[in-house]
């Protein structure tokens, strides 16, 4: 354990678990590797949807047991070298707060990186994983005063008390600069992120030099398969594709983010979402921050 190193939250209330087990989405995290088996140093991780075990046994012509998982997403999955990683989600429990809880784990998929895979249930194997670690656990002193003292508990909710990172700020207040402007923004770091992201409508903020002001116009979400067909190229899974109204483009100078507006503390505040990469056929294709929400999180804490 280190400061910035917890144990991920294990699930032992059978209440709770059976709850859970309902949820419609999983983060999947690893460094295996990409699309055209690319390797990466960088850690990926996309949200997958869950599935009844059936639709995998279809699918993959597998067989599943009541212990493991399907989860998946038409154009993307986990891939070789991702096995081993966790399948997580966050959760809202009921005087805990929001917890990062561990679902699954990372077993096999399709070679070809997409579509269905199957998982095992951590929560299958809860009582076993609690009693191996009460098994072999040992009161080893930390060796720096920094280093939480982290030990499994008594009580029948989490395998740890202090787990999936209930200590970690759930956003980030920050100042926006830009032309003849100054407001407050806000960095969803961790909570409701789905929330926010399934509510539009979307802001799109441009800068137009020549008129002097920056312009915020509402947009949607497009559809990935739909925006790839019509740039002829892959919308990644770490990318958000926005068709702006017709007119933008003659006063906007290309200096573009995607963000929401929230109230956040009776304040509206901007949640930013995305950085303009490229544009194409009328579509502009943005970098989904919030898919490294948590690296610059950390980034802006250690230094």
């Amino acid at each position: 354990m280190a400061p910035h190193i917890r144990p991920i939250c294990i699930v032992l209330n059978q209440s709770l678990v059976n709850q859970m087990r309902n949820v419609s989405t999983f983060k999947a995290f690893g460094w295996g590797f990409l699309r055209g088996r690319k390797e990466t140093d960088i850690l990926q991780t996309i949200t997958l949807n869950n599935f009844d075990r059936k639709k995998c046994e279809v699918d993959l012509s597998v067989y599943l047991s009541e212990k493991q998982l399907c989860a998946g997403v038409p154009f993307g999955d986990t891939c070789e070298g991702d096995s081993g990683g966790p399948l997580t989600n966050n959760v809202n429990i009921s005087e805990l707060g929001n917890r990062e809880v561990q679902f699954g784990i990372i077993s096999a998929g399709k070679i070809t990186c997409d579509g269905l895979g199957m998982y095992v249930d951590v929560m299958s194997y809860a009582d076993w994983i609690k009693t191996t670690i009460e098994r072999h656990y040992t009161e080893d002193e930390p060796q720096s005063s920094l280093v939480p003292k982290i030990k499994p508990q008594q009580q029948d909710v989490f395998l740890y008390n202090d787990c999936g990172g209930a200590n970690i700020a759930a956003n980030l207040e920050a100042d926006i600069y830009g032309l003849n402007l100054r407001a407050q923004g806000i960095f969803i770091t961790h909570l409701d992120q789905q929330r926010a992201a399934s509510t539009p409508p979307f802001t799109m903020f441009f800068d137009a030099p020549t008129h002097r002001r920056i312009y915020d116009v509402s947009v949607a979400l497009g559809n990935p398969q739909q925006c790839s067909e019509r740039i002829q190229r892959r919308v990644e899974w770490n990318k958000l594709c926005v068709e702006p109204p017709n007119g933008m483009s003659r006063i906007g100078s290309g200096s573009y983010i995607l963000g929401k507006k929230v109230t956040n503390s009776g304040k509206i505040m901007l949640v930013l979402f995305g950085i303009v990469s490229d544009s194409s056929n009328g579509l502009y294709v943005f970098t989904n921050v919030m898919k490294l929400s948590e690296w610059i999180a950390n980034a802006i804490r250690i230094n």
